[in-house]
This record gives C-alpha cells, sequence and structure tokens, in this order.
C-alpha cells in the first residue's frame, strides 16, 4: 500500500512538473513572440512621425543630441528618437559647439530643423539612434493631449530601442519604469543603462563614406590657391573647379573660406596694411572667385535657404555673394569698383564660365 501510495506521489509530481514546464515554455513563447513583434512593428522613421528635428527640451534647456518626438494620445502613444553620438568629436560639436556656430531664435524651429538635417543628412552610421516609446495607456491626459500638458501615470513604463542598421529594424532593449516623460536631452541616459554604447570607435575608423564631400579627407587651405610666382600670378583653376563641383547641401566649408580669404585681404587694403597683390592681381583673384563662389551661393544659400553655420555666406537670418558683399561691406570704393569692372573688360574675365551672369544680380553692375 504504501508504496503504491509512494507512485502515485511520484506521478502525481512528475504531471505538475510537466505542466509548469510547459506553462513556463508557453510563457517563454509569448514573450518572445511579444518582442519579436514589438520590434517588427514598430516604423518609428515613417515621414508620417516626422515633425522636425529639434535641438532644445525647452527655452532653458539646450539638447546635447539630435532628437524628434510625436504624440498621438489615442494610439500611437508618445516617443523620442534620439541621435546619439559614436565618437568624442560628435559629442563634443552637439553639446558645446552646435549654438556657439548656429545662432537663430529658440522658438525658430524652422531654421533649427534645417540646420540639424543638413547635419544628420547621410551620415545615420555615426549615431547610436535611440526610440523611448511609452504607449497611450501610461499616459495621464487628463491636463489635456501635447507635450506640455501631458503627464505620465505612476506605474509608467517606456520601451526602449537601438535602431539596427544591418536589418533596418527597431531591436527592443528593455521596459523600464520611468517618472519622467522623454524626451532625455543628455546623452548620460543611453550611457548609463546602456554602457554598451559608451564604447566610442576613433574618429579616424568610423566610415565616412557616406559624407562624401570635398572637406571629407581634407581642407583646402585657399591661400594655396593664389600665389605669386618672380612677380607672376599663379591661379591653381583646378581647385576653384573642384570646389565649384564638389560643393553641395551637407559642405559650402570651402567657398565660404575663399570668401572670408578675400573679404580680409580688402580689409587689409583698406587699412593700408601689407598683403601680397597689386590692385591688378586682386582685382583678377576677385574675378576668379565670384566666378566660382557666387554659383554656389545662388544655388544652395540663396534660393534653397541651406545654411551650413559658421562656415556659411552668412547667418541664417541671410548673408550675401561676394560680388554684393564687395559693396555692402565698403571695402571698395566707388572708384575701386570702376577700376574693377573696367580690368575685368580689358582682361576678358568676361569669358570666364560664370562671372558675368553673377554679376547681374547685383545691385551694382551695369
Amino acid at each position: 500500500m504504501a508504496i503504491r501510495l509512494n507512485k502515485i506521489i511520484i506521478l502525481v509530481s512528475i504531471a505538475l512538473l510537466l505542466i509548469s514546464c510547459k506553462d513556463d515554455a508557453k510563457k517563454r513563447t509569448i514573450n518572445a513572440h511579444d518582442t519579436e513583434k514589438i520590434t517588427s512593428e514598430n516604423h518609428f522613421f515613417d515621414k508620417k512621425y516626422f515633425q522636425g528635428y529639434l535641438m532644445s527640451v525647452d527655452e532653458s534647456t539646450h539638447a546635447e543630441h539630435p532628437f524628434f518626438s510625436y504624440l498621438d494620445c489615442e494610439k500611437e502613444g508618445y516617443f523620442s528618437v534620439h541621435f546619439i553620438p559614436k565618437t568624442e568629436k560628435l559629442i563634443s560639436f552637439w553639446r558645446d559647439k552646435y549654438f556657439e556656430e548656429n545662432k537663430y531664435e529658440y522658438d525658430d524651429l524652422k531654421t533649427e530643423n534645417r540646420i540639424v538635417n543638413q547635419l544628420l543628412n547621410g551620415k545615420y552610421n555615426l549615431y547610436n539612434i535611440f526610440c523611448i516609446q511609452v504607449t497611450k495607456n501610461f499616459l495621464d491626459t487628463s491636463n489635456g493631449c501635447t507635450e506640455e500638458s501631458i503627464n505620465l501615470k505612476n506605474d509608467a513604463k517606456a520601451n526602449i530601442f537601438l535602431y539596427n542598421y544591418n536589418t533596418k529594424q527597431w531591436d527592443f532593449q528593455e521596459n523600464t519604469k520611468i517618472n519622467t516623460l522623454p524626451p532625455y536631452a543628455d546623452n548620460e541616459f543611453f550611457f548609463n543603462r546602456l554602457p554598451s554604447v559608451r564604447i566610442l570607435a576613433s574618429d579616424e575608423n568610423i566610415d565616412l563614406q557616406k559624407n562624401n564631400s570635398l572637406e571629407n579627407n581634407k581642407v583646402i587651405d585657399v591661400e594655396d590657391i593664389f600665389r605669386t610666382d618672380d612677380d607672376k600670378l599663379i591661379i591653381e583653376e583646378n581647385v576653384l573647379i573642384e570646389i565649384l563641383n564638389k560643393s553641395n547641401v551637407d559642405q559650402g566649408k570651402s567657398a565660404s573660406l575663399l570668401n572670408s580669404y578675400i573679404l580680409k585681404l580688402l580689409l587689409k587694403r583698406k587699412n593700408k596694411e601689407k598683403i601680397s597683390f597689386t590692385d591688378e592681381k586682386l582685382f583678377k583673384i576677385i574675378a576668379y572667385t565670384i566666378d566660382t563662389t557666387d554659383p554656389i551661393y545662388y544655388k544652395y544659400f540663396d534660393s534653397k535657404g541651406v545654411y551650413w553655420g559658421k562656415y556659411s555666406f552668412g547667418d541664417s537670418k541671410g548673408g550675401a555673394s561676394l560680388s554684393e558683399a564687395l559693396i555692402l561691406s565698403k571695402l571698395l570704393s566707388e572708384e575701386d569698383i570702376d577700376n574693377m569692372t573696367t580690368q575685368f573688360k580689358e582682361n576678358n574675365y568676361y569669358n570666364l564660365k560664370n562671372l558675368k551672369e553673377m554679376l547681374k544680380k547685383t545691385s551694382w553692375f551695369e
């Protein structure tokens, strides 16, 4: 009798163990399925969610990295997408230099989006891209449904995702309790929760191939473009052609530096400081520079509003081509302008590809 009872107990124990294992397996299957569903069904880069890149949480809080956010209290809930730099150089730029180089009003979101878009365009590989998602059931909308009025419920949790460049999907990282509504403007939130992203690649080893601008591998020394040799002016026309052909929406740095170089020469001339060129040579340099940089100004800065930060033709509120800057800066007198245009004509500089067309756009050329 005792033996039979022991057998029954053993059989019941085995049955319970099997049921328990089955339930655990079922739970694991469900959890795996839920995770897969979370990963595959989110499309945070869908254009319908994008309302513009941001660099400020509010008037007094600047972000350390670019981000964008989206709110839909009835369906999608709330999420913010954060571009966390992979290198110390990029971290320093966004944290310390971005607002120094880009001046605009806090609420000028159109300008902010345009500048950040130009800086990020084609360079997502330089960032770890995270999304923090708060589903609608954790949002307290009793005061309304705006980013300023919504709050989190006491038991709020957030899903954290990391964008996978290889699969082009969002990989689920963790579900964590939060007490502050995103966005998180600093980098430490991501570094502390996911330490692996703190392993920064060196600036030299990051793949920069997507940024195929002129400045990618070298910085042109504009002073080497124009020089004198035995009193003869040497112009590196091939470099000017390279600047004209390779400047694009991402970079106008070389063209801007070239313009600045000319204006500095003219300022020294006006202040009667010694420069390396006679007026005749200087006017030729101006002709070749206008022929190169003015088309870039009109193609990008003037017509499309492309702004390259401090390496631009002006600030985010406006700028000028070199041909207009000659007058606006008052670095050349009316007599200087007359002498310059006479030299342009006598030396056939109007045969340059763009010079005459660019001058016709100015307020002073006849």
